[in-house]
């Protein structure tokens, strides 16, 4: 528990700890991950450059095995659905900053 506030922040870096103790650094850092989280960790922003980055690496799935092609194309929606549940969790969790 902080002593300025009631919340509980489970952290295992000892100097991230430390440092969201101080009232300003914390606000800073709830500032500049809410930024984060609403322009680049986005799917907006992320989705045309897994599709750009699988796209280049799907034709090489030919030479390995042709049948790794349907799994291969599963994985951007694998994907976009991590980074869609991973921003509702961190936007959840910095309501307890």
């Amino acid at each position: 528990f902080f002593a300025h506030n009631t919340t509980f922040i489970h952290i295992k870096n000892t100097l991230t700890k430390k440092l969201l103790e101080v009232p300003q650094f914390r606000k800073r850092y709830r500032e500049l991950l809410e930024e984060f989280l609403d322009s680049l960790f986005t799917i907006e922003n992320l989705k045309p450059k897994i599709f750009t980055l699988t796209e280049s690496i799907r034709p090489y799935l030919l030479l390995n095995d042709s049948e790794q092609y349907e799994q291969f194309d599963q994985e951007k929606n694998i994907i976009l659905t991590f980074i869609t549940q991973r921003a509702r969790y961190l936007k959840s969790q910095l309501l307890t900053l």
